[in-house]
């Protein structure tokens, strides 16, 4: 029964990569002899057990076989069939293969469902060793393969080899046993999921749960390809992160249960979640996916948003992470890090993990196609500016859905994006405070609203003022961020300091060009009537804002004297400005329009106009997130652009997010004064000096006028009568979380 379990897979294996060696059949022309070939194969594999067995039976025999019983490890059949593979006559590589297999699991309803099942049964199949497995591999492809078969009489012969199967062993067994076979992946565990909260009883999801966005941006799930709105909606919805955030904002855990330093504050210890699966059986998480997944997120070029922070974090020169068992992982460091929890917890700019197994198995083109993770929904389609669709993960380790879908839709236009909520097409959504009050005002029955107190502050983005471009992120011959082709077009641009033949930047804060333009942002700044922003676009709900990213950590910043840092509105002192840095008649620049939040294309015309009463004049574009996102990944964004934020685990995580050298991308500046207070920040570990630093990058943006904070606002989010409130993650209100949490109206 051992060898047959093993045996059988192999048989097949090479039978099906045989047939290949036949005539070349033609559409019209099925392989002859295959349905006989793949009979003789079973029947030779079934007559060593007792007769009248059916699939099921066949699945008990093998589970029963290997329990509990030592033996070769999946790494070990990996690499034998691999040695296999290569050893196999020229016409047929291990590519092919690989990929035919995976071309015929698509067209079989229902193969990847026993996948798992079969994983098991050949990962640990005791008193088969490492040698004997390849002795089988390399023994049916050496007596029946045959040279000069193409991938197109593969797919063909595994096609054609599955229909002719007979009852008792179902194709999708066979399909199963194939990418078994070639993937080797690690065994279904048998214990019980080990919850990290309190367990939620699971009921059968029903109905559908519709959401409307103003951006959703571009789908596609390569970890180091992730666009910033892509990395976001995976963090709630697809796939999981180590840690999460409570609604309090405190780190709980996710698929890290529990964490360890040691005493000298250079190894971590992570104990992983047991239980949790990948979806459409790709096994489950262990160490190797945790590690996989920051070294693919973190790799040279990486675009991912917190790629270049989780570099420096988790892999770093010096630093190594090392599985120490299935379920633990070591990370050690050469220097202490407070951050590890930061860039490994949602919402917002969060790593996620993903499926080694996976990736490997179909290649990194395909894996960018197809999203496979642990969280409680599974992504079924995505349409670039259109939608993204998920279905509940049915007895998900942590939380089953009780909506059965999941639809964001990606609604650029607000008043689209109102008038489906009106209408019932949409159950909630990102909305401007404008189009919360309309909702109001409508009274439609049963609905509700969600509202969030100090949800998020809005701003402009100031792009343009690349100063530090000789960073080492960017020099030499593999640059982790590479600049763009032409940045000094950038010198161009009034508020940017620049030479008098604007060829090259002058980053010397001390310098008259630095003053010049200093003073057009400044003039920028004292344009802005941050209060009527408040009561027209906010419609009253909220306040003034000055301090970037500093939003929940008001006592601090009330400590160090940041609370007295505001700019007031002062059109005649901003006409001035301008007239002293050389501009009497004004000046423009550019605004892209992009929709990162609901009211964020409203914040930026207001502001537009605002600016236009004191001789700053605008150009304005409309963009798609992704296309301007292109432009932030090569720091060659020449515009003002719009944003939100909310609160998060501290102002160093913006500070170097957004305006640091080796982040994968930028919010419109790098400079050096300002890069080395941010690594004295990482690298100052008491509590009150590193509050105290912090303070100091915030005074040196004010001062330089590098950021345009506009106003905090509340957040709130109308639900229609399908659903009741719930409890979100702290922060990241303009995409809210726990979406597996939003229960259906009683």
């Amino acid at each position: 029964m051992k060898r047959w379990a093993a045996g059988l897979i192999v048989i097949l294996l090479g039978i099906i990569v045989a047939c290949g060696g036949e005539a070349t059949p033609t559409p019209s022309q099925p392989t002859p002899d295959i349905g006989a070939l793949v009979e003789g194969a079973v029947t030779a594999g079934l007559s060593q057990l007792p007769e009248g067995l059916d699939a099921k039976d066949i699945q008990s025999l093998v589970e029963s076989a290997i329990s509990d019983q030592p033996g070769i490890s999946a790494a070990e059949v990996q690499a034998a069939i691999k040695v296999a593979l290569a050893s196999a006559e020229p016409g047929v590589t291990a590519e092919e293969v690989q990929a035919a297999v995976t071309a015929a699991l698509k067209t079989v309803p229902g193969a990847l469902e026993i996948q798992s099942l079969v994983f098991k049964a050949i990962s640990d199949a005791p008193g088969l060793t490492a040698s004997e497995v390849q002795g089988l591999v390399e023994g049916a492809i050496a007596s029946q393969v045959k040279p000069g078969a193409s991938l197109a009489q593969v797919q063909a012969a595994i096609d054609a080899a599955v229909g002719a199967l007979e009852p008792g062993v179902t194709s999708t067994e066979v399909q199963a046993a194939i990418a078994g076979a070639l993937a080797a992946a690690t065994p279904v565990p048998t214990a019980a999921p080990v919850a990290t909260a309190a367990p939620v009883a699971n009921v059968e999801p029903s109905g559908t749960l519709e959401v409307g966005f103003a951006s959703l941006g571009s789908p596609g799930y390569n970890l180091s390809e992730l666009g910033s709105q892509a990395n976001w909606i995976e963090n709630i919805t697809s796939n999981e992160s180590l840690f999460a955030t409570s609604p309090k904002g405190d780190v709980i855990p996710m698929l890290v249960t529990d964490w360890t330093i040691d005493s000298t504050g250079l190894i971590y210890t992570f104990n992983l979640q047991k239980g949790a699966m990948w979806h459409d059986n790709w096994g489950e998480f262990t160490a190797s996916d945790f590690i996989w997944s920051i070294q693919n997120g973190t790799r040279e070029a990486t675009v991912h948003p917190v790629g270049g922070q989780m570099r420096r974090i988790y892999n770093c020169d010096g630093c190594t992470m090392t599985a120490v068992t299935d379920y633990q992982v070591r990370l050690e460091r050469p220097s202490p890090s407070f951050e590890i929890t930061w860039y490994v917890r949602p919402p917002g700019g969060s790593m996620t993990m993903h499926s080694k197994l996976h990736y490997e198995f179909v290649g990194e083109e395909e894996a960018n196609k197809q999203s496979i993770g642990t969280g409680p929904w599974q992504a079924t389609e995505a349409r670039v500016e259109e939608f993204r669709k998920y279905s509940a993960v049915r007895n998900h380790w942590r939380k089953t859905p009780a909506f059965d879908e999941l639809i964001f839709w990606d609604i650029g236009e607000e008043a689209t994006r109102l008038a489906n909520f009106l209408v019932g097409r949409i159950d909630t959504g990102a909305f401007s405070m404008e189009s919360v009050q309309a909702i109001k005002n409508e009274g439609l029955a049963g609905v509700k609203m969600m509202s969030f107190p100090g949800g998020a502050y809005a701003y402009l983005s100031i792009g343009g003022g690349q100063y530090y471009m000789d960073a080492a992120a960017h020099t030499g011959e593999n640059p982790k961020r590479a600049i763009g082709s032409d940045p000094l077009e950038l010198c161009k641009i009034a508020y940017v300091s620049c030479n008098a033949a604007r060829t090259e930047f002058v980053r010397d804060i001390t310098s008259p060009e630095w003053d010049k333009a200093l003073k057009v942002r400044q003039a920028m700044t004292y344009g802005i009537d941050r209060e009527k922003l408040v009561n027209a676009v906010a419609k009253g709900e909220g306040a003034p804002w000055y301090l970037s990213f500093w939003l929940g950590h008001e006592s601090r910043a009330e400590q160090h004297g940041l609370d007295k840092l505001k700019w007031d509105f002062d059109p005649a002192l901003a006409k001035s400005l301008l007239k002293e840095a050389g501009y009497p008649d004004g000046v423009t620049i550019k605004m892209a329009l992009v929709p990162e939040c609901a009211a964020c294309i409203d914040n930026a015309q207001a502001v537009a106009g605002m600016w236009e009463d004191v001789g700053i004049l605008t150009e304005q574009r409309e963009w798609t997130h992704g296309a301007w996102r292109t432009l932030r990944v090569a720091r060659t964004a020449d515009s003002v652009w719009p944003n939100d934020d909310g609160a998060s685990v501290s102002p160093l995580r913006g500070y170097q997010g957004f305006w640091f050298s080796g982040s994968s991308y930028n919010h419109g500046w790098e400079h050096p004064d300002f890069e080395a207070i941010t690594r004295r920040a990482q690298t100052t570990y008491d509590v009150e000096e590193h509050w105290a630093v912090l303070a100091e990058l915030a005074r040196w943006n004010f001062d330089q006028v590098m950021h345009l904070p506009l106003y905090e606002g509340n957040s709130v989010w109308p639900i229609s009568a399908k659903l009741d409130p719930w409890e979100p993650m702290a922060g990241g209100f303009s995409f809210l979380s726990n979406w597996e949490y939003a229960p259906h109206r009683q």
